[in-house]
């Protein structure tokens, strides 16, 4: 169908038009009568041209606007008087040609505007206009799109139903092809990759788009870099002499005083130059140098300056190269003389040759031989060789004017404002922002123009790039262990400048490309950035390097396009557990560091739950490295690598985390408490990875499973089950409009990223199938165990690991402290004394002849005998220690005594003497009372264990047995 046109609009009124309001203005000047005349006539009052009433100042007036050459009060915003600044006039009215005049087109009527997406009854918006409702269903082709969109395969572009063909972006393909130089990418055609976004590595070359398939990154270099097939990457050539060469070393010899000498394996700095000797390793001015013209004179030094192109300067302590021969200029990059040329560093404008200006055209820039200036407005065109004022520069993030000159190849370049580049790449050629989410990551689109060679490119490339020289990491105990860039990048780089790929640095692209919510809301692009993985899904890679999150480890290798992250994939975190932010350098310039540090379980800031049955010691136990750890895949054991030097395995076992035994109570030292540098010791490691994975759940049917799977049965889905494997259901917190309380991201002061607020908990389910294709963090049970070698992962057992931490522990006598890892408290340590042991430091000991015990413990309890437990776990899995009574004792004497006749004891025991009667008449032995003493009485077994005194030795004097 015809697309609709629109009436012609009406013109600028006429200047009979404004005559009300011209006689309104001489109105209001009124007329004053000590202005008379003699003859009574009224003379004119004085009028300054400009203003209101008066005649227009050249056109002008000081207020309201000109008017048949009257300046007449005209409100900006009104009915035919100037348009505000904004172009916002009065309602009803439209801004044309810079005045305010009616809409003769309102919003919603016939072949107007649609408003909004709505119009005038009768009517429907199409193609943006309101139109008769055509005589066609809503929802077929060429008709307007109905509440469903249209019916398959047309889509709806602008509100009208249109085939979809392959030459249009988001459209199906044609039998895997698209037109139009689209690509084909999942089925649907869409823009190909330039080579500004391709992602090349540093100093790659790259091939531009053709027909229909993305840019591709060569194996070849830019200019004094050579391509490396080991390390699929552009590494640096040899050290040069050659003058102006990237990796010539020419400059830093000529600041020494020094030769350049080229050798086998590249340039060195050799021996001192004309009118220098060696003293103490450096080139020191030879006193005895001279400018004499004779080449018999072994310390001339005149033919040495001519061929460097200088004067032969002589002077009181020796002679000496000076200034460069006239026409010439000095050259920083090699030391030497150079001829005055375009776009050399200059510092005044003799440095410049004929017809060049020396200027950095920005404050901020070095200063350039650059081409003459232009006119206001225009900029040299290097291509035409003149000027041009074909340049449109308005637009966000340009200051509006043209950059001098164009680039190399004849294009406009606009100067950019800070924080933003002007991009070169085919359909842009626009001032883009560096960072537009503000986290202090520079988009990798920037790269390409930051290191162009193009002087006019580069200098409007104002993006203050962040770098790092190490990655700090912070354990929950906040012990830090610094990694160098050079370590974690296997010693392709020393220094990593921080870029992100442009589909996380814009919330538009970040959120379109994330296959699912993640609860309640996506990431936003400012909690993403190449360093940042999430635990949501199969297929979802939230830093952009080509793997998916659940899939991804240290280890991984990334070639092509991505090469450039291979420094971060080897210290990429689960935002889930941990956090990451920049840290500048002490003294403002050079590298900073990036730190990235646990979320702690201590102030609940790591959101992933526990088995409830545990005890809350789980939230605050000590782990080792997983027992499962491979150093060639360590898939699941993020930042374990750095645990300790062997390659695989859980380490050995780390030194008490205690500053002191305690000679009657166990010591703190959980990673909750604050123990102190002394007290960790060294570093611990990062243990997070070996109490919590992510995983993706199977089903019982799949033959094998990999290292980020977990079948379903392994799931603990009720309390006191025996699986170790509690699922966690997570999402990010969403605020609701105008809920001031509620926090979604927490961002530290400046550009860094933002920290998402998580909340989980835990995965319940009345059809545990459904669970199957589900991806999440499982929180690891606690395993216990009795040698250290058996630890497989989570909390350790501190009685296995640290039994020294019970009061009294002495290896000599293994059984006389004894402990347990409570198993219903993440392995919590809990003390007591063997059998044949009491006394706070379980250091009295009871012969068996001399010990009685007993209880109502239940049996299957560990280190239980008949009731009586040596150690024992509260109910609630707190933990508790000896349960039970405990005795040692003997008889010490024993004495028989008479029974008194009944009249002698007239005051009662009758039925005591009775008894006694009774039972002396079954034998022949006199009736009495047999009196029994002991060492102490008997009493039950207390749980704490007391000391009443100390010796100068520090152990216990003065027991309570308990």
């Amino acid at each position: 169908m015809p697309f609709p046109t629109h009436p012609t609009r009406a013109l600028r009124p006429p200047a009979f038009a404004l005559a009300p309001l011209m006689l309104a203005a001489l109105a209001a000047l009124g007329c004053d009568d000590a202005t008379s005349s003699a003859d009574g006539d009224a003379a004119p009052p004085p009028c300054t041209p400009g203003e209101i009433g008066c005649a227009c100042d050249d056109g002008a007036c000081t207020e309201g606007r000109c008017a048949d050459d009257l300046c007449v009060d005209c409100p900006a915003g009104t009915l035919r008087c100037p348009c505000p600044a904004d172009g916002a006039c009065a309602e009803g009215l439209v801004c044309e040609q810079d005045l305010c005049a009616e809409d003769r087109c309102p919003p919603g009527a016939l072949d107007c505007p649609c408003d909004g997406d709505a119009c005038d009854e009768g009517l429907t918006c199409m193609d943006s206009t309101c139109v008769p409702v055509p005589e066609c269903a809503p929802g077929s082709l060429d008709c307007p799109c109905d509440d469903d969109g249209c019916a398959a395969p047309l889509v709806c572009i602008n509100d009208v139903c249109r085939d979809c063909p392959p030459d249009v972006v988001g459209c199906p393909c044609a039998d895997g092809a698209c037109d139009g130089g689209l690509v084909c990418a999942r089925g649907a055609c869409r823009a190909a990759i330039g080579c500004a976004d391709a992602g090349c590595g540093p100093f790659q070359q790259c091939a531009e788009a053709v027909d229909g398939a993305d840019a591709a990154c060569l194996e070849a270099c830019a200019e004094g870099y050579d391509w490396d097939p080991a390390a699929e990457a552009c590494v640096e050539q040899a050290p040069t002499c050659a003058a102006g060469a990237p990796t010539s070393i020419a400059g830093q010899c000529a600041d020494q005083n020094r030769t350049c000498v080229e050798g086998e394996g590249g340039a060195a700095c050799g021996p001192c130059v004309p009118g220098h000797r060696e003293d103490g390793g450096a080139c020191v001015i030879d006193d005895r140098a001279n400018c004499a013209d004779d080449p018999d004179d072994a310390h001339s030094i005149r033919v040495d300056c001519a061929v460097q192109q200088r004067a032969c300067v002589e002077a009181a302590d020796g002679a000496r190269c000076g200034a460069c021969l006239e026409g010439l200029v000095d050259d920083p990059s090699t030391g030497g003389c150079r001829a005055l040329d375009a776009f050399a560093e200059c510092a005044v404008e003799a440095d410049c040759a004929e017809g060049l200006v020396c200027s950095g055209r920005a404050p901020a820039d070095d200063a350039r031989c650059l081409p003459p200036a232009c006119a206001e407005g225009e900029t040299f065109d290097l291509g035409a060789g003149a000027c041009t004022d074909r340049c449109d520069c308005q637009g966000p993030g340009q200051t509006g004017r043209p950059w001098p000159v164009t680039d190399w190849n004849g294009d406009c370049v606009c100067e950019t404002a800070a924080g933003f580049f002007f991009n070169t790449a085919a359909g842009s050629r626009r001032a883009e922002p560096c960072d537009a989410d503000g986290d202090g990551w520079t988009r990798r689109s920037a790269f390409a123009h930051i290191e162009s060679p193009d002087e006019a490119v580069r200098l409007n490339a104002r993006c203050p790039l962040r770098t790092i020289d190490r990655v700090l990491l912070v354990n929950e105990a906040g012990q830090v262990l610094p990694l160098t860039v050079e370590t974690l990048s296997n010693g392709l780089a020393q220094v990593e400048p921080l870029y992100e790929t442009d589909e996380t640095d814009v919330d538009a692209e970040a959120i379109e490309r994330q296959e699912v919510a993640y609860g309640a809301r996506r990431f936003r692009a400012a909690e993403l950035n190449p360093l940042t993985k999430a635990c949501v899904s199969a297929l979802d890679d939230f830093n952009d390097n080509g793997i998916s999150d659940v899939r991804e480890h240290h280890r991984d290798l990334v070639g092509g396009q991505r090469a450039w992250m291979a420094t971060f994939i080897a210290a990429a975190y689960f935002v889930e557990l941990h956090t990451g932010r920049y840290q500048p350098p002490e003294d403002g310039d050079g590298p900073g560091a990036y730190v990235i540090a646990e979320r702690s379980r201590c102030d609940g800031a790591l959101p992933l739950t526990y088995p409830a049955d545990e005890g809350p010691y789980s939230a605050s136990c000590w782990r080792r490295r997983d027992a499962g750890y491979e150093a060639a895949e360590p898939l699941g054991y993020d930042f374990q690598r750095w645990s300790c030097p062997e390659p695989d395995g859980a380490c050995g076992v780390q030194a008490m985390p205690a500053a002191a035994r305690s000679i009657d109570a166990v010591p703190a030292h959980g990673t909750c408490d604050d123990l102190g540098a002394e007290a960790l010791g060294p570093w611990r490691g990062m243990g997070h990875a070996s109490q919590f994975k992510c995983v993706e759940i199977i089903d019982e049917q799949v033959p094998q499973v990999q290292g980020f799977q977990r079948r379903r049965s392994a799931l603990r889905l009720s309390a006191g089950s025996e699986q170790r494997l509690l699922l966690n259901a997570c999402t990010l917190t969403a605020c609701a409009e105008g809920d001031a309380g509620c926090v979604e991201a927490v961002s530290d002061e400046g550009a860094n990223p933002a920290q998402p607020v998580v909340s989980c908990e835990a995965a319940a389910t009345d059809d545990p199938p459904s669970l199957v294709g589900a991806v999440g963090f499982v929180t690891l049970g606690f395993q216990g165990y009795d040698r250290t070698a058996e630890y497989a992962g989570g909390c350790v057992s501190e009685q296995a690991e640290w039994p020294e931490l019970c009061p009294g522990f002495d290896r000599s006598r293994p059984g006389a402290t004894v402990g347990v890892g409570n198993p219903r408290n993440g392995g919590k340590i809990i003390c007591g004394c063997g059998v044949n042991y009491g006394g706070a430091g379980c250091d009295v000991g009871c012969p068996d002849e001399q010990l009685h015990f007993g209880g109502t413990a239940p049996l299957d309890q560990p280190g239980c005998i008949d009731g009586y437990c040596v150690s024992s776990a509260d109910e609630g899995g707190l933990d508790g220690g000896r349960l039970g009574f405990w005795m040692c004792g003997d008889f010490t004497a024993s004495a028989f005594a008479p029974a008194p006749p009944a009249e002698e004891d007239p005051a009662g025991g009758a039925a005591l003497r009775d008894a006694f009667h009774a039972e002396a008449a079954l034998g022949d032995g006199p009736v009495g009372v047999v009196t029994v003493r002991g060492h102490i009485p008997t009493f039950g077994t207390d749980r704490v264990a007391l000391c009443e005194q100390v010796d100068e030795d520090g152990h216990c004097a003065g027991l309570i047995l308990r």
